[in-house]
């Protein structure tokens, strides 16, 4: 068998019209997951699902994808049926006459109106979630926004990626691209949920930021970090509850990524094989991290409120059943490519105790994640 390249196996399945998702788990080496373009389901997730899930912050306004698992490209190529032999064939015609002489990596992208937030859009948007708050309609609800960066000419999408496993050891790291939806890219540190074997379950409530200084051991954690973390300690909490799951809970901890820190508590547990994974995974997204409390008022507040599409943002991404392991990820510092354009997602948490320009601080902060490995010409932190 072979050595095929994962960057060049990307493009042939651009060139082909199907989709592909291509991730690297934290400490990991990379996988790629594709299917021929009728195999890629929407909207129609079970506990027998297969394949790389790409789900959005809400099912009222975004389609859910699976792409199944019929082409697996880890160490080396598997693919589910007999067009083992075919696949191999046209993929080795792709390589001869149809390769971009460029070597510049393909995607799909299409057209699309995004608002690009001002510090006074923000800090607007903020104010109102603040103000539902203080009338106790809602104790938490996470605000959004976006920031529209042209790409150079010569940006790559696989080296792109690349830079990202490098910079980013423990990051889940991700392209998902879908014909006529288009693609987008991330390097998140928040796993929604992990089970092995149908049976053991882990997952963490991340909620809580603040800047990265190599100078401090201990972080101190103020009363508005702490306090935005517990909402999402106790929504798991309760849910593992609901589901009878027997767990332990660990202690808080710091998370590192890039030049942030969060605030981390992790779970881990056991589940009853009777357990509907789907459902556990719907009633867990989204958690307070990215929505708030309580969910579905500051869910629809959230749609309501910004002047943009969430989409993906903040929804999960990641693989079901695959060597007897489901892990899937929130969709956190990523970004959607929109023709010569990226679109970086940012958000952060609002509670009673929040300030409108340190919020907007925290945004500018994680966007420097994607962006100090990007470095256009026209960003250059």
């Amino acid at each position: 068998m072979k050595e095929i390249n994962k960057k060049d196996f990307f493009d042939f399945c651009i060139s082909e019209n199907m989709p592909v998702a291509l991730f690297r788990e934290p400490s990991c080496t990379s996988t790629l997951i594709s299917c021929f373009n009728d195999k890629l389901e929407k909207n129609n997730l079970n506990n027998d699902s297969k394949g790389f899930v790409f789900a959005p912050f809400s099912k009222k306004n975004a389609d859910t994808f699976l792409i199944a698992n019929d082409i697996v490209l880890q160490e080396k190529l598997e693919l589910k049926d007999s067009n083992y032999n075919i696949i191999l064939k046209k993929y080795d015609y792709y390589l001869k006459e149809l390769k971009d002489k460029s070597n510049l990596s393909k995607f799909y992208s299409y057209e699309k109106d995004i608002h690009n937030y001002s510090k006074i859009d923000f800090c607007e948007i903020v104010e109102k979630a603040i103000k539902t708050i203080n009338d106790s309609k809602a104790k938490k609800i996470v605000m959004s926004r976006t920031l529209k960066v042209p790409l150079d000419n010569d940006f790559d999408i696989i080296n792109f990626f690349e830079k990202l496993c490098e910079k980013y050891p423990k990051a889940f790291i991700s392209i998902v691209s879908i014909p006529n939806l288009g693609t987008w890219i991330g390097a998140t540190p928040e796993s929604l949920i992990s089970i092995k074997n149908n049976e053991f379950i882990s997952t963490m409530a991340v909620a809580g930021t603040q800047n990265y200084n190599p100078k401090i051991s201990d972080y101190y954690w103020d009363e508005k970090d702490t306090h935005e973390h517990d909402y999402v300690v106790d929504y798991i909490k309760d849910t593992f509850e609901y589901f009878n799951i027997d767990y332990i809970k660990e202690n808080k901890d710091n998370l590192f990524i890039g030049n942030i820190v969060h605030l981390i508590t992790r779970f881990n547990g056991k589940i009853d094989k009777n357990t509907s994974i789907i459902e556990l995974i719907y009633k867990l997204h989204p958690t307070p991290a990215v929505c708030g409390v309580e969910k579905n008022f500051a869910q629809d507040f959230i749609i309501k409120t910004e002047k943009h599409k969430r989409a993906y943002y903040s929804g999960f991404l990641g693989y079901l059943n695959l060597n007897n392991s489901s892990k899937l990820y929130v969709n956190l510092r990523c970004m959607e490519l929109i023709k010569k354009y990226s679109v970086l997602y940012l958000g952060c948490g609002i509670v009673s105790e929040s300030i409108p320009e340190k919020e907007w601080e925290e945004t500018e902060k994680k966007s420097e994640i994607l962006l100090s490995v990007l470095k256009t010409k026209f960003y250059s932190k």
